[in-house]
C-alpha cells in the first residue's frame, strides 16, 4: 500500500509533486505487480489527509489503481486516547502540558468496525449518495448524528454545493429516505476547513434506521466532502 501521509508517495502529494508521486507509484507497480499494489487511504480528520486522499482518489481513477481504507491504530477503543497521549508524553519525557512535545491530533487512532471503514470509504469516494450501515435505535431514549463536511475546489474555484441528509426506517432504497435536513455550502469558503453538523434522532427512538448523505449538485470529485459519521446513542 501507499502508506500513511509519513509515506514516500503522500508527501510528495503534500509537496506538490503528484507527476513524481504517479512515477513512484508506477516503480511499485511494475515491482509488485499491478495488482498488488493500493492506494491507501486514511481520514483521521487532519488537513494532510483531505489534500492526500484528494489527490490519490484521482490518480486511482485516472489510472485504474485498486484502493484500500485503512486506519492508524494505536489503541483499541476510542475512550483510550488519553491514556495513550500520557503514555506518549511519558515516553518522550514530556509532561501532558508541554506545548513542544509528541502528540496525536484527534482521537481516531484506534480498531474501527468494519462497517464504519466502508462508510469511510464511501463517504471518500465521488458518488451523490452515500447510505451508512443499519443503525438499531431500538433500545435508546435520544440519539444523535454527527458529521463533518467540506466544500472541494473545482479547479482553483469553489462551487456552491447543496447536500442533503436523509432517513430511512425500511431500507436502502433511495425513494424509502425521506429528507430531515439540507444545507448550502457557499463558494467563498477556504479550502478544507471542515464543518461540525449535530443532528437530533430522537424522534426515530424505538426504530433502526439508515442514513444518507445526497449531493444534489454533481458527482463530480471536487464536490463536497464527508467524513467522521458517528451516531451517539443513550440507552434506557
Amino acid at each position: 500500500v501507499s502508506a500513511c501521509v509519513q509515506g514516500e508517495i503522500p508527501q510528495y502529494i503534500l509537496n506538490d509533486q503528484k507527476e513524481i508521486a504517479v512515477k513512484t507509484i508506477k516503480e511499485y507497480q511494475s515491482i509488485l505487480g499491478k495488482e498488488n499494489f493500493y492506494l491507501e487511504l486514511q481520514d483521521h480528520n487532519l488537513r494532510e489527509e483531505k489534500k492526500v486522499n484528494s489527490v490519490l482518489l484521482t490518480i486511482a481513477n485516472e489510472l485504474g489503481i485498486p484502493k484500500v481504507v485503512t486506519n492508524d491504530v494505536h489503541y483499541s477503543d476510542k475512550r483510550n486516547a488519553d491514556f495513550h497521549d500520557i503514555l506518549l508524553a511519558l515516553q518522550t519525557g514530556k509532561t501532558i502540558n508541554d506545548e513542544d512535545r509528541m502528540t496525536f491530533f484527534g482521537e481516531e487512532y484506534y480498531i474501527l468496525s468494519d462497517s464504519w471503514l466502508s462508510s469511510t470509504g464511501q463517504a471518500l469516494e465521488p458518488d451523490n449518495w452515500i447510505i451508512t450501515p443499519e443503525i438499531d435505535l431500538s433500545e435508546i431514549e435520544s440519539a444523535a448524528l454527527e458529521f463533518e463536511v467540506t466544500p472541494r475546489a473545482s479547479g482553483p474555484e469553489f462551487r456552491t454545493e447543496n447536500y442533503s441528509v436523509l432517513v430511512s426506517v425500511s431500507g436502502t432504497d433511495p425513494d424509502d429516505f425521506e429528507t430531515i435536513y439540507t444545507e448550502r455550502l457557499q463558494p467563498e469558503m477556504e479550502n478544507w476547513v471542515w464543518l461540525l453538523r449535530t443532528l437530533d434522532l430522537s424522534e426515530f427512538a424505538g426504530q433502526t434506521i439508515h442514513i444518507a448523505f445526497r449531493h444534489h449538485d454533481s458527482t463530480d470529485l471536487y464536490s463536497i466532502a464527508l467524513t467522521n459519521i458517528h451516531v451517539y446513542i443513550s440507552g434506557k
